[in-house]
């Protein structure tokens, strides 16, 4: 939860703040690695998550899958000025935050009532931890860019940003939000829906356990709130990265230009005094 949450947005914002505009990542060979690395992180990662039959280790890979856009963004605005990409990779990067926290807290609260994070030993949790449910369906929601939630406006910013780009990338990129939406979908289903699992109803019967307690509902609700309330209030955030993408936006550029070597000024050389001619007696 914590390192999802908020260590990774740690490298990120050593990469806006030092990497896009002063080591032009977004320029040359160094710039064509970055934006194919970013390609893979979309697709690749994406198709692991569709194979995780593990509850957190599908989080986590889910977490790596949306550095994917925050890593195009970035790359758009530094390779083609683009300070709208900068802008949606910062939204998307406060965003991911606050809605990866709440999937790994509830995760959690998955894992301690059933002590498992295999989908097959789940099933069935919506008819005993119906807030569990409700919440976990939320931050899914918000996860997968769902209108309402920060998410969506990230990933939109990022797509617009990337509207002068080749219809292929375009496409690769619509794209993640199809395979995104299919691994988050399958969790919601194998988990709280469906018959529960031989492993659960052993274990309510010797153990029963309860919905989600004060601090738990108090957490999640927090953290979804805040997802919401960038969500339909998004200027609560771009009103403080809209001057500074723009302007990391323009040095990148201005680094990535040719230099002019300057002419060097020679000065005029001085006027030789002359010697009067000695006068004939």
């Amino acid at each position: 939860m914590l390192h999802a949450g908020a260590l990774k947005k740690f490298g990120l914002y050593g990469i806006v703040m030092i990497a896009a505009a002063s080591m032009q990542i977004g320029q040359g060979t160094l710039g064509q690695w970055f934006f194919w690395c970013a390609l893979a992180n979309l697709l690749i990662v994406g198709f692991i998550c569709m194979a995780q039959r593990d509850l957190k280790q599908l989080l986590s890979w889910s977490s790596v899958a949306h550095m994917g856009p925050i890593f195009l963004g970035l790359w758009v605005g530094t390779a083609k000025g683009e300070a709208a990409g900068i802008d949606a990779a910062i939204f998307l990067m406060v965003a991911h935050g606050l809605s990866c926290a709440a999937l790994f807290l509830l995760a959690n609260a998955v894992r301690t009532r059933t002590g498992t994070y295999r989908f097959e030993e789940l099933g069935g949790l919506a008819a005993r931890t119906p807030v569990l449910a409700a919440f976990f369906i939320a931050a899914t929601m918000a996860s997968i860019g769902l209108p309402g939630f920060g998410n969506f406006w990230g990933e939109v910013g990022v797509f617009l940003s990337l509207r002068a780009e080749p219809l292929w990338v375009q496409a690769l990129v619509a794209s993640t939000v199809v395979i995104s939406a299919i691994y988050a979908l399958r969790a919601v289903a194998t988990v709280f829906f469906g018959p529960a699992s031989k492993q659960i109803e052993e274990r309510a019967a010797h153990a029963p356990f309860g919905d989600l307690g004060f601090t738990e509902r108090l957490a999640a609700t927090l953290l979804l709130g805040a997802s919401m309330t960038i969500g339909f209030v998004p200027s609560l955030v771009t009103q403080c990265t809209n001057t500074d993408a723009r302007g990391i936006a323009a040095a990148a550029l201005r680094s990535a230009s040719p230099k002019t070597p300057a002419v060097p000024v020679i000065p005029p050389a001085a006027p030789k005094a002359t010697t009067p001619a000695p006068s004939a007696r």
